[in-house]
Order: structure tokens, then sequence, then C-alpha cells
């Protein structure tokens, strides 16, 4: 999905109607052509902001401690 729209609720209902992908309006020419291409072959493109806001979303906007988490 290209859009203008960086709110959490069109990120949300983008998700939930099956987007395989994120980008905002002022993605580059390469971002919009890595997007398309990899959504074209089944994978999902999500910009690592976008991918940060997903994860809050899904964890109900709660940041997780990870400290006693091993390395790997």
């Amino acid at each position: 999905m290209l859009t203008m729209s960086d709110d959490d609720a069109s990120l949300l209902g983008a998700l939930q109607a099956g987007a395989r992908g994120y980008l905002v309006k002022g993605a580059s020419r390469d971002e919009v052509l890595h997007a398309v291409r990899t959504a074209a072959y089944g994978g999902a493109v999500f910009g690592r902001d976008i991918a940060a806001r997903i994860s809050g979303l899904l964890a109900g906007g709660r940041r997780v401690d990870a400290s006693g988490c091993s390395p790997r």
C-alpha cells in the first residue's frame, strides 16, 4: 500500500485488509520498486519504523522487557 496516511489506525486497517507492504508518501522510487517486486513474489515489505509500530500495535502499545532473554 502506498499512502499519505501515516497514522496507526490507517496502518492497522491496511494490515487487517491484507496489505503485504506499507509505504508512506515520500518513499523513494527504489523503495517503491522494491516493494512492488517483493509483494508480487509473495513477500512483505515494511520499513524499520513501520515494523516497529506494527510490533507496538500487536503488543497493545506495551513495551516488552527483553532483558531476561538469551542473546539468541
